[in-house]
């Protein structure tokens, strides 16, 4: 009697945990069904592009035995017929073989569509669960260079967007501190006191000029010392801002990479017996442990990854935020800058002025970075567009255009490699 109680408690629980992988099952069904159903009809199509060639093959060896088929029809022969039989069955047996299996396999694909379709999902069977498992296992782990190609592309992007950072940080620091007269001169036309720190007198052609007041020298230089203090405290706390996303989000995306890469490895374990992908998936074996295990594993990492991008997605949004309002305020100054320059000539030659904005140089590598970034393409790629006649090519097909992206050169990467230590000099 104890026997059978004990007998019977291990059956409960197996039907309970049971019970409960199924419910799960479901649940995982119902959150990827549109994928699922992605899968589906790509398996679908492939599988029915590989009946018909050898449909085409069986009707082709048919057609080469109606000679001899028309010839024991007029000559029945008993020797012949055992001949021509034995040629049908050794000549067809391969190819209808391979259509049997596919004919199985797209009948047992359009009834789990069918079986997919109403919600909630209707009961699956082991056969099937250990099918959707297989097929989905091998649709995330079967080409991982894909997936390591796409988390390193988020590492590479996060290293260029903190070189751009810098790269701003510098060249925002270095106008507040090379063009201090500019900075303060947009502060007070901001504040709308100018009039009181400037005798405005204009010249000739409606050009102004910006004579500071002698008794408003010593307010300027006030202003001028708390501008530059302020952009000082600025870009520090901006740097450690971003430097701080970034210290949590790049050992987050390494870490996602480990993970990803111990399910592929355990991925190549499973499939190391089969002669392809296709025999993995329509496999019959229902040994759920060991695919259970890497379906966990494989959904705990897509958890974490759809987790990260959205902080990744967040970096990136304050990323661009913080380029658009240090660019607005540097331009800015540089409006002033060229027209205090441009105000010392005539109305006639104001036009034909050629500004060289300041700090070119990097303002050329904050372009660099920002075009790897986005994946830019040369000025002189085909691609682009032809703005002047000069410039005219013939229009090349887009499949014959070969791109030529931006780089960075080794030189660039030297020249970056040293803003960190100037900012870190200009912010002491």
């Amino acid at each position: 009697m104890i026997l059978n109680y004990k007998k019977l408690m291990v059956n409960s629980t197996n039907f309970i945990r049971f019970n409960l992988e199924k419910m799960c099952f479901i649940q995982f069904l119902q959150t990827n069904c549109k994928y699922i159903q992605e899968l589906f009809e790509k398996l679908l199509k492939k599988k029915k592009n590989q009946k018909w060639p050898i449909d085409q093959e069986v009707e082709n060896i048919l057609s080469r035995l109606i000679t001899l088929q028309k010839e024991l029809l007029i000559n029945p022969d008993e020797k012949k017929t055992e001949e021509y039989k034995e040629q049908i069955l050794k000549k067809t047996s391969e190819p209808v073989k391979q259509i049997r299996r596919l004919n199985q396999q797209i009948t047992f694909i359009e009834s789990l569509i069918q079986k997919l379709a109403p919600s909630p999902v209707e009961e699956i069977t082991d056969d099937e669960q250990t099918f959707l498992i297989r097929l989905f296992l091998a649709s995330k782990l079967s080409d991982p260079d894909s997936m390591v190609s796409t988390l390193d592309k988020y590492l590479k992007n996060i290293g260029l967007m903190w070189n751009t950072i810098i790269l701003s940080l510098y060249r925002y620091i270095r106008v507040y501190s090379d063009l201090p007269n500019c900075v303060v001169r947009v502060f007070l036309f901001q504040q709308g006191i100018e009039k009181e720190f400037y005798k405005l007198a204009y010249r000739d052609y409606g050009n102004s000029t910006f004579d500071l007041k002698e008794e408003k020298k010593e307010e300027f230089e006030k202003h001028k010392k708390e501008l530059i203090y302020g952009a000082k405290i600025q870009s520090i706390q901006y740097r450690d801002i971003f430097q701080l996303m970034i210290s949590e989000i790049v050992p987050e995306f390494e870490k996602l990479k480990l993970d990803f890469l111990e399910c592929s490895s355990q991925f190549e374990e499973l499939i190391s017996g089969f002669s392809s992908i296709d025999d993995f998936i329509f496999d019959s074996d229902k040994d759920l442990d060991s695919l259970n295990r890497l379906l966990d594993s494989l959904l705990a990492f897509e958890s974490k990854f759809l987790s990260k991008k959205e902080n990744f997605t967040i970096f990136d949004r304050e990323f661009h935020k913080f380029q658009k309002e240090t660019e607005y305020i540097i331009q800015s100054i540089f409006g002033m800058d060229i027209d205090s320059k441009t105000s010392h000539y005539g109305g006639e030659y104001q036009d034909s002025y050629e500004y060289d904005e300041p700090f070119a140089n990097i303002k050329f590598l904050i372009e660099t970075t920002n075009g790897v970034l986005l994946e830019k393409c040369q000025k002189d790629c085909d691609c682009q567009p032809r703005t002047s006649n000069w410039n005219y090519s013939p229009i090349i097909p887009e499949h014959r255009i070969v791109h030529k992206p931006v780089i960075l050169t080794p030189e660039i990467e030297q020249q970056i490699s040293e803003i960190p230590e100037k900012l870190q000099k200009l912010l002491e």
